[in-house]
């Protein structure tokens, strides 16, 4: 007999340790066998630790016995003398994606109002296999193999995340209905997983029946695989996360990726790359054809944003994004400094009084510092290989259409000091697009 029916609550508590011993647990009970197999594992693990444990039902009033489920769920956690919370949600429609989504949020907030630690979920090794086999059929890379993750977090709305932990991955749905059976308090019957509209019951009913007639043990296999290509994306995580620290800067308003050591990086590396650096929703080709771009060439991608080539760098942007607020310079005596031209700039005083700080216009010139005439600025900034991305949100300190200083780029022959003059110290201590 598998390990799990003869101690449930030794397998939660080795789990329970493993994720960091968290306080108050929240379960998602749904009155079914395989939550109630877990409310039974969770009640023996709070006869020998401290945890607080809690239970939310979310009513979707889709079915005409879901009433009854959640005075089910009510009656169970009140024999236990367990808090119980009920949510009720309304649809709009019937799709399984807003279910969830509907779902999640209602539990977000008990989650959040009992100041749980973790919302247990009962996904067991069946839930697996077919989540594994469902992202393989869409088409998916290494991170949809493998599948369903024992810890993780979700996002549920802006600034609202939730800590989901899956202690049952290691059980099949067989087994959990062994335990819920020693349980004796049954459990609920949802008719809707008999109907094979649903593409998830499709393989739960028919597909994985099949195959496991030929291959017995085939939901443990693709489970272990799963167990496997977790480990080994953990790894490629920890290396992408790596570069990411010296090599891409994430913040606005241009994110960027320093383009030669991305180049070097082996193909498989640069997908997981442009997965973090790209917007929400951006699909296997937009990820290809950015991965592809010579330089110059720019890629739209989701969230109406573009990447750019510009050599040095594979700039993220978007042409209508207004440049960030305008910093504040600090002002002090030289007294002899000059500054680099980058993050400070020495100036005669009287000059200062002419100038104004914006960013760029049409129009806008520049003399070079100890160079001869005038040039435009957008010429200037091509001279010094700025991308063009990032041009719009440069600090310039100008007077009129003539540029004083383009900070972190260079200065105008105007700050030329004469040693009898007075003079001022300029600083700029805000970073710069292309910094990181």
């Amino acid at each position: 007999m598998n390990h799990f029916v003869e101690q449930p609550s030794q397998l939660i508590d080795d789990a329970w340790k493993r994720i960091g011993k968290p306080q108050r647990i929240l379960l998602a009970l749904s009155g079914g066998a395989d939550s109630v197999a877990l409310f039974s594992a969770l009640l023996s693990l709070s006869q020998f630790s401290e945890i607080c444990l809690a239970c939310v039902h979310v009513d979707h009033g889709l079915r005409s016995t879901s009433q009854d489920d959640a005075q089910f769920c009510r009656l169970l956690c009140e024999k236990y003398h367990v808090p119980f919370y009920l949510k009720k949600v309304v649809l709009s429609g019937k799709g399984e994606n807003e279910a969830r989504q509907a779902r999640y949020l209602a539990i977000s907030s008990v989650y959040h109002e009992w100041h749980a630690d973790v919302l247990a979920l009962a996904h067991h090794g069946d839930d697996q296999a077919e989540t594994v086999l469902l992202h393989l059929f869409r088409g998916c890379g290494m991170q949809g193999l493998c599948g369903i993750r024992e810890l993780s977090q979700m996002a549920v709305n802006a600034g609202t995340a939730l800590v989901l932990w899956r202690p049952l991955l290691h059980c099949t749905h067989h087994h959990l209905l062994q335990v819920a059976g020693n349980f004796s308090h049954g459990w609920c019957q949802d008719e809707t997983n008999l109907q094979d509209r649903y593409l998830r019951n499709y393989l739960r009913n028919r597909l994985l029946p099949m195959i496991e007639e030929r291959f017995p043990r085939a939901k443990q296999a693709i489970c272990r695989t799963a167990s496997i290509l977790q480990d080994e994306n953990a790894l490629l995580e920890s290396m992408v996360q790596s570069f990411i620290e010296q090599h891409v800067c994430l913040k606005p308003p241009v994110p960027w990726i320093l383009y030669q050591p991305f180049a070097a990086l082996h193909q498989s590396l640069q997908r997981r790359v442009l997965a973090h650096f790209l917007p929400a929703g951006t699909e296997y080709e937009h990820i290809e054809a950015v991965i592809s771009m010579s330089e110059g060439e720019t890629v739209n991608v989701p969230g109406d944003m573009r990447v750019k080539h510009c050599g040095t760098y594979l700039c993220l942007y978007n042409s209508r994004v207004m440049p960030q607020p305008l910093p504040t310079l600090h002002v002090q005596r030289a007294f002899g400094r000059t500054g680099d031209g980058k993050h400070q700039q020495a100036l005669p005083a009287h000059l200062l009084k002419k100038c104004q700080l914006r960013f760029r216009n049409d129009g806008d010139i520049i003399h070079p510092f100890g160079m001869k005439g005038t040039r435009k600025l957008q010429d200037y900034l091509t001279d010094k290989k700025v991308p063009q991305p990032m041009r719009d949100h440069l600090p310039l300190l100008c007077a009129d259409n003539r540029v004083i200083w383009v900070m972190g780029v260079g200065a105008g022959e105007e700050v030329r000091c004469a040693e009898s003059e007075d003079t001022l110290l300029l600083t700029y201590n805000d970073r710069l697009p292309f910094e990181m």
